[in-house]
């Protein structure tokens, strides 16, 4: 049901891989554990099924190869810094499922251009779209009814994105903390 690293290993089974290029998951995988392909640079391409449940951190952090990526409407979780650093990310997909983003999901995809968080997300954790230099616009829905303070606390979820050039809320938005467009 999950592909899961060694007990003790600090990094994933396939952390490294310079020479993977795609990943496909056979139905039936719920869970794709901590770091299982992060930093595989030459990682172009992902297909997740339908049957995965959680994204776990960093799993695909440091990917510089990877474009794009769609999440199944049947993922709920995604973990802190999953998407970090994928420098060639352009554009993502979120599903319906997804009703929180923890700590730097995207953080520093330099290559990300515009996102739209799904309706139903009610909370982003910290710094989730900081450094990605090339973010023009996004998208908050309704759903999300407060941006709080202490989710900006050590790093504004927009530091850095000094391309950052629209921001559409969805009504309802009844807090906006003064840090997040900060820097």
């Amino acid at each position: 049901e999950s592909i899961d690293e060694h007990w003790a290993s600090t990094t994933g089974n396939f952390d490294g891989c310079e020479n993977l290029k795609e990943v496909t998951f056979g139905e039936g995988i719920t869970q794709i554990c901590n770091s299982l392909f992060s930093y595989c640079g030459g990682l172009e391409e992902i297909n997740i099924p339908s049957s995965v449940r959680i994204i776990a951190g960093d799993a695909f952090k440091g990917c510089s190869s990877l474009t794009k990526v769609t999440i199944p409407d049947n993922v709920t979780e995604i973990g802190s810094a999953a998407f970090e650093s994928c420098t060639a990310l352009r554009s993502f997909s979120l599903g319906s499922g997804i009703t929180e983003l923890h700590d730097r999901t995207f953080f520093g995809c330099t290559s990300l251009e515009s996102a739209v968080l799904p309706e139903g997300i009610t909370r982003i954790g910290v710094a989730n779209f900081a450094e990605c230099t090339a973010l023009r616009s996004i998208y908050i829905p309704a759903s999300l009814e407060s941006i709080d303070e202490h989710w900006a606390s050590t790093m504004g979820n927009f530091d850095g994105c000094k391309n950052l050039k629209e921001v559409t809320f969805g009504e309802g938005i009844t807090q906006i903390c003064g840090s997040l467009f900060s820097y």
